[in-house]
């Protein structure tokens, strides 16, 4: 391999070549030779920097440099700061705008008059006026919405119009009936996609990959009303084996859950098998079959980290499509939460209710995409925001 010299200050020395020098890269890089002139008695140390760029991020040699493991080197702390900082600006700068625009929809395109629903038919006009007086509805749409937005610095999102409650003490109680929804539906929708598409991935053309295939064909064709509405009629009357509304023990989460959830289900299998299929064919996941590792932890250790990096992508997107979801399935089900609050409250004309629901929704999608980005980092370590 190296080169033979007359000269003996002239050493052969093994060194790591550059992207541009490799013909077939693969999981490690292979060591060429070259002839530099240097004293004798001088080393060469290795380059690391080189070495580990070359490395894939879960292979066991990448697990010899010390800075791999850590999750942000200090030479990157301040972009990552300076870009988090930066997203979090535009987040708030998406909360306004949506605050913005629902005000002015709801209250200058609207043409009823919520004064009329809260009153009965035989109210009389001065009746009326008063109402308008009380809450602010006789001030023009620009001043209404100015006494909106200082209030709401104080946290004083209004009183709601239906309930004469204020509004954010009265969504605050149905956070817990949908967080508890919400949550459950996510956790079903990871744990089951997860599983189905990366056995799916590593059996394939099997009968459990074409029955993974076709739930997650039925999952994203069918919607979430028309399968709650079937699993209503299937289950709670025909066959009356579990209750079809109301909040109350396990069996009253099992139908709004599968609802919820399926839909999500399908979207994991679908991107957690392309995934996993492609990492399986990765040349380091070739070398490690070949040095003897076994098939279990071949999977869930070098390939399960890799494969779900495109899987968080649709998880910044699930969570507020869970929550969208959550305002038609609790209507259907009758389930005390903040869904179907904001349904009851659109068709009265309560405004307040529904600023508030709307204020809350936009933080988590907002916190929902950073996290994930954030999550990005984390799974893959060659990833970094500048």
């Amino acid at each position: 391999m190296g080169q033979i010299s007359l000269n003996p200050l002239l050493k052969t020395t093994p060194i790591f070549p550059t992207h541009s020098q490799w013909q077939d890269p693969g999981p490690y890089p292979p060591v060429f030779t070259v002839t530099e002139e240097r004293p004798p008695g001088a080393g060469l140390k290795p380059n690391w920097n080189q070495f580990c760029s070359m490395v894939p991020v879960n292979d066991p040699i990448s697990r010899t440099n010390p800075s791999s493991r850590r999750f942000f080197s200090r030479s990157e702390t301040g972009p990552m700061q300076r870009y988090l900082l930066k997203r979090f600006l535009f987040g708030v700068l998406t909360i306004f705008s949506t605050i913005t625009i629902v005000f002015f929809v709801m209250r200058g395109l609207n043409p009823a008059d919520p004064t009329a629903i809260m009153l009965p038919p035989d109210a009389t006009p001065e009746l009326q006026q008063q109402l308008k007086v009380k809450f602010g509805l006789d001030k023009s749409l620009f001043r209404q919405y100015g006494i909106f937005l200082k209030n709401a610095v104080n946290g004083d999102f209004g009183e709601s119009f239906r309930y004469n409650e204020p509004a954010l003490s009265l969504v605050t109680e149905r956070i817990p009936a949908t967080l508890q929804l919400t949550v459950t539906s996510l956790f079903c929708s990871v744990l089951i996609g997860m599983v189905v598409g990366i056995i799916s991935a590593v059996k394939r053309d099997s009968f459990f990959d074409r029955f993974g295939r076709q739930l997650s064909l039925i999952g994203m064709a069918v919607p979430s009303f028309a399968i709650a509405l079937f699993l209503i009629l299937t289950f709670g009357v025909m066959w009356r084996i579990f209750p079809i509304s109301g909040r109350g023990g396990v069996s009253h989460y099992i139908l709004p859950v599968i609802s919820m959830s399926l839909y999500g289900i399908a979207s994991f299998i679908r991107l957690s098998r392309s995934s996993m299929i492609e990492v399986l064919k990765s040349e380091y996941i070739v070398m490690a079959h070949i040095k003897g590792v076994p098939n279990r932890w071949v999977i869930l250790v070098h390939g399960l980290k890799n494969g779900c990096i495109p899987v968080i992508t649709i998880l910044g997107l699930v969570i507020p499509g869970l929550v969208m979801g959550s305002v038609v399935i609790e209507t259907i089900f009758s389930w005390p939460g903040v869904g179907n609050l904001v349904m009851v409250s659109i068709f009265a004309r309560d405004y307040p209710v529904v600023q508030v629901i709307v204020i809350l929704i936009s933080i988590l999608i907002v916190l929902s995409n950073l996290l994930v980005d954030i999550l990005y980092a984390y799974i893959d370590p060659r990833i970094r925001y500048q």
